[in-house]
């Protein structure tokens, strides 16, 4: 079972990806709104995937979050409603686009635990909402 952190800003959102990620098999350690409450929480618990929106409140970014996180082996995965023109390898393993489905978290939630590091190559880009890079 992966230890998941959520990073959003909506209250709504972050409940409804807390509920897909335990449909799934997840175990969510934490939630947070911006960088300094994601390194909190993962300095107090293990986290193995993040789950990050890129648009966060108050001119926060998911990318420096992204970024700090992959640096510590934390394997994250972009949810947002606005969804990158272009792969990001270097800050997340994929992308789900908001809103999240069922079928997208499944995929997503698969494929980290199937590609433990973000140098390996996926063997579907583009699976029901869930883009891996």
């Amino acid at each position: 079972m992966a230890n998941i952190l959520i990073v959003d800003d909506d209250p709504l959102v972050t409940e409804t990806l807390r509920s897909l990620a335990e449909a799934e098999g997840g175990r969510v350690v934490g939630q947070a709104e911006d960088l300094a409450s994601a390194r909190e929480i993962v300095h107090r618990n293990k986290v193995d995937i993040a789950l990050v929106d890129i648009q966060l409140a108050r001119f926060n970014s998911g990318l420096s979050v992204a970024a700090e996180l992959s640096s510590l082996g934390i394997r994250c995965i972009f949810v947002t409603g606005t969804v990158p023109p272009f792969p990001m390898p270097e800050f997340a393993l994929g992308c789900i686009s908001k809103p999240c489905t069922v079928d997208a978290m499944k995929a997503a939630l698969e494929a980290a635990n199937r590609w433990p590091s973000s140098t390996e190559e996926p063997r579907e880009r583009e699976i029901c909402g869930f883009e891996a890079y």
